[in-house]
């Protein structure tokens, strides 16, 4: 598959058959910044781009080769940079996962996430951290305390890929089988999407 991403900057990332580029300005022109199959791609604000691939999150400056290896086993299916300097890595194996300060902390089902097997993740305006799961519903970490919110809970899946916050604060929920569910002030309700 292929993945695009813009920086904070404008510049235009795309991973395309095991080759990552970086495309120049408005025009179709494309430089090869190395060879790699790569499952997820982020940009800090600095600039920085973090890729993961074969299991690690690689971080490295572009237009050199990645040297940092950062995240080591798990394959990651998202992350990005969060409040504070953290990054946030979600794990197709091995949950939810910190970087800070150089250390990586993992945060699985022993400390209150819905499963170790996560396909979404976000960031919202309160830096409270949401991710997706896969069979566990959805859990929030918010100031250190970890919540978990399932079908129990009003949420229409247990299967949870992707996760978004609109303008007026509410938490969108996509499933896998379960169509759209929203939700605020932890009340959860199946949303009716046409055709569905």
């Amino acid at each position: 598959g292929s993945l695009v991403l813009c920086g904070p900057d404008g510049r235009i990332w795309l991973s395309h058959r095991g080759t990552l580029y970086r495309l120049h300005g408005d025009q179709p022109q494309m430089e090869r910044e190395f060879e790699a199959t790569i499952n997820a791609l982020a940009v800090s604000p600095d600039g920085d781009l973090w890729c993961e691939q074969g299991g690690e999150v690689l971080k490295f400056q572009p237009g050199k080769a990645p040297t940092d290896t950062v995240i080591r086993g798990g394959r990651v299916t998202a992350f990005r940079s969060g409040a504070g300097g953290d990054w946030w890595g979600a794990s197709r194996e091995k949950g939810l996962h910190r970087l800070r300060d150089g250390q990586a902390t993992a945060i699985t089902t022993a400390d209150g996430l819905g499963s170790n097997r996560l396909m979404a993740l976000m960031e919202d305006r309160e830096s409270s951290v949401w991710v997706g799961t896969d069979g566990g519903g959805f859990s929030r970490l918010r100031r250190k305390q970890l919540t978990t919110y399932s079908v129990e809970n009003g949420v229409s899946h247990t299967d949870v890929v992707s996760v978004a916050e609109d303008r007026q604060g509410r938490m969108w929920l996509g499933t896998f089988g379960g169509g759209l569910c929203v939700g605020e002030k932890g009340q959860w309700r199946p949303f009716p999407a046409p055709g569905v």
